[in-house]
């Protein structure tokens, strides 16, 4: 019999409370630190009441954690919507700031109504034709604008104008009029934000620079005497009482075109701001759990009819939040819960605060936010992708700044029908897609397309994938396809994990006459002109050449296919931040133990390891080999070479066990994990010797299956063999015995 070591899901409800709550209270209290000086800084920048941003986390933690299915992701403020909000208060109000934030809360009611009727009805798949690039434009057009926005709050210079352009017209204007205090704490709040952002320290982690840049304004408005000059205006300002935290919504004008306007942009940018955020938090849950997108738009819905309606800003699933809650090590959605409790307890309790933080320590914050949404670093990442991506991005952004946020939305599609275009795809084929399906049995299909695979007419073949039995395999064949777009295999990649999380794969077929438009593993292709492989023969190139040649070696039969089943290697921390985008080269060796008459199987792939278009450079390609049907009980455990992967140990949360006996093993190795006993039971003398004179490998094992790598990189066909060798031998000493030659046994990988 085998025994299970199975890797556990943490548990939701009240028994995922009662078993984590330490966990995501503790994760949730570094996330409060961190947040704050954001909440009340978009708040700020918005032209609303300095606790509306605190009101909108409040009913993001306390209310839409029991709607919403993320597991890990934080409600918040979004910046991304300052502007859209800002210029509502504005121009609703005429100039009244009073009655243009209560006629925006109105606003905020209905988007959010808007968003709920959005995931009734299911629209979140008709949200995610539109390009990441387009939402990467978005958010940096919105970036752009608010760091105009903040530059002259920043130096103290109350701006004539709500206009981007007149702001940075009239800015050389008013230098005249900058009070050099109030200036002086801005700036170095600035300077302090960005120069930490660059050092890699523990205290910072620890301690949010955000909150350090508070803290180090209200010594200096203090030191300044801001409270009792003619600058006090540059202090904020609190609500006279505590009923006045409390505003509700004035419906009167939302029935107006401008309105709706604000109304639809609202929505649509926070649903899409919110999807995109929870698709980049799914990517980095070490459990992989993946968040219902409808369900997610309704809950935010939800969240922004309470919020205008107590008077809070809109909310959205926020990435820095989310991100650093994770790295926190929570565990369920209880995070949010916690983190919206912190909130209203600071609300409650320690409001006063407030009022001695100087306002350019907001702008600052803002300033620093923005940036990022528009970091060069960002342009030169999805230039990697595609000039494709590229040319849609600064479309965005272009439409975006010229005519507002939905010109942004029209332009950047714009750019994508024309990309499609001049790629060669037909105008049928940008919202129709011509599919065909075949059974081959055993739960096998295979799927067809015969025309343009574009994210616009994804739609098409995710209708046809949905009729298919669950759990099954898929291959998807683009033999035939002209263009295969970037966005298209990024929804596609989606599938497994909604499909079928245990058994369920899609594998990509006929790239072989395809060319790629950048050096992205996932980038555009387009069929070559001169194509000379109609029988969709096998055209390896040189890496699948050199895993051919070992798997060759071993009677294996080389799968080169791209694989969309990375969910079968879930519980392993090797890919701990990333998301396993594909398998390919990929076959199988087994080993067949006498003692146990069982065979042991052996699968070589290579994996693709990303972050994401905002970290393309970060990601890896790298080989492992995946060991199952494992006729022992084998604990969970990590075991990393000394130095290597330090950094990411100290994130799984325990100890290095170390072999008093064995000096030259523990200084080696890292070897963690929860159930001491077991593991050194498992790691007998034999093997602790094998591993001393054998370093060149780390070894994982969850849910008693094993992983054997080299490093976050490819191995060559010498490593590919020599990893093999090692795989062999560590098993004989696992399972105690030695195999006569010959009993060895070769499968081809499913």
């Amino acid at each position: 019999m085998i025994l299970n070591n199975t890797f556990k899901i943490p548990r939701d409800g009240l028994a995922g409370l009662r078993q984590y709550w330490r966990w995501d209270g503790l994760s949730a209290l570094l996330v409060f630190v961190l947040a704050l000086p954001f909440c009340l800084s978009v708040a700020f920048a918005s032209h609303f009441p300095i606790v509306s941003g605190i009101i909108t986390t409040v009913v993001g933690g306390l209310v839409i954690t029991f709607v919403s299915k993320s597991h890990l992701s934080i409600k918040s403020p979004s910046l991304g919507l300052v502007p859209i909000v800002m210029f509502a208060v504005h121009n609703l109000g005429s100039g009244y700031l009073t009655t243009g934030y209560q006629y925006t809360l109105a606003l905020i009611v209905l988007a959010g109504v808007l968003q709920m009727l959005w995931g009734l009805l299911r629209m979140g798949e008709w949200l995610g034709i539109l390009s990441d690039a387009i939402v990467y434009g978005l958010l940096a057009t919105i970036g752009i604008t608010v760091f105009v926005h903040q530059l002259p709050f920043l130096l103290g210079i109350q701006p004539k104008t709500v206009d981007t352009l007149g702001i940075l017209l009239d800015l050389p204007f008013q230098f005249w009029t900058i009070k050099p205090a109030v200036a002086f704490i801005g700036l170095l709040s600035l300077l302090i934000l960005f120069s930490f952002s660059s050092i890699k320290s523990r205290f910072v982690p620890i301690f949010p620079t955000p909150m350090l840049v508070v803290l180090l304004g209200m010594i200096l408005g203090f030191y300044f005497q801001l409270r009792n000059t003619l600058e006090a205006q540059y202090l904020i300002i609190l609500p006279n009482s505590t009923q006045e935290i409390i505003t509700f919504p004035n419906f009167e004008r939302v029935f107006t075109l401008q309105s709706v306007y604000y109304i639809v942009v609202i929505a649509i940018l926070g649903s899409l701001e919110t999807m995109l955020n929870t698709k980049s938090v799914d990517a980095i849950d070490f459990y992989r759990r993946k968040t219902p997108t409808n369900r997610e738009i309704f809950a935010i819905g939800l969240g922004n009819v309470i919020s205008g309606s107590l008077g809070g800003l809109p909310m959205v699933s926020s990435l820095d939040f989310s991100s650093a809650n994770v790295n926190s090590r929570a565990k369920t959605r209880w995070a949010n819960f916690f983190h919206g409790l912190y909130v209203g307890l600071f609300l409650l309790v320690a409001v006063n605060f407030i009022e001695y933080i100087p306002s350019v320590v907001l702008s600052a914050i803002l300033i620093y936010h923005a940036y990022k949404l528009f970091t060069p670093d960002l342009f030169k990442d999805i230039l990697y992708v595609g000039k494709d991506q590229l040319l849609v991005f600064v479309a965005t952004i272009v439409a975006g700044l010229a005519g507002g946020v939905l010109w942004g939305i029209v332009g950047g599609f714009l750019a994508n029908l024309f990309v499609y275009w001049y790629l060669g795809a037909s105008w049928r084929s940008l919202f129709w897609s011509n599919i065909k399906v075949v059974n081959f049995g055993n739960n096998r299909n295979k799927v067809t397309i015969k025309n343009e695979a574009l994210a616009t007419n994804y739609l098409d073949l995710k209708r046809q994938i949905a009729k298919l039995p669950k759990g099954g395999q898929i291959y998807l064949d683009f033999t035939k396809c002209k263009i295969i777009d970037y966005n298209f295999l990024e929804l596609a990649y989606h599938h497994p994990y909604n499909y079928n999380t245990d058994e369920g794969s899609l594998e990509l077929q006929g790239f072989e006459d395809h060319q790629t438009i950048s050096k992205h593993p996932l980038a555009s292709r387009i069929l070559k002109k001169n194509a000379i492989n109609p029988e969709n023969i096998a055209l390896f190139n040189e890496r699948q050449l050199e895993v051919l040649a070992v798997a060759a070696i071993n009677n294996a039969k080389l799968r080169p296919s791209l694989t969309y089943d990375g969910n079968r290697l879930q519980g392993f921390k090797f890919a701990l931040g990333y998301e396993i985008k594909y398998r390919e080269n990929k076959f199988a060796k087994n080993f067949k133990s006498r003692k146990y008459n069982q065979l042991t199987k052996m699968e070589f792939s290579d994996i693709f390891l990303s972050k994401g278009i905002r970290l393309s450079e970060q990601s890896h390609h790298v080989s492992i080999l995946h060991l199952h049907n494992i006729p022992i009980y084998v604990p969970a455990f990590t075991l990393n070479r000394e130095g290597i992967f330090a950094k990411l140990l100290h994130t799984v949360g325990y100890d290095d066990i170390d072999f008093e006996e064995y000096p030259e093993f523990s200084q080696h190795y890292f070897l963690r994990g929860f159930n001491e006993r077991e593991i050194r039971k498992f790691f007998c003398r034999e093997l602790l010797e094998f591993l001393e004179e054998n370093r060149d490998f780390n070894i994982e094992s969850s849910d008693n299956k094993i992983m054997i790598y080299r490093d976050l990189d490819l191995m060559n066909r010498i490593e590919i063999e020599d990893c093999i060798d090692f795989t062999e031998k560590f098993l004989k000493i696992i399972y105690q015995e030695e195999v006569p030659i010959g009993e060895q046994q070769t499968l081809e990988v499913s």
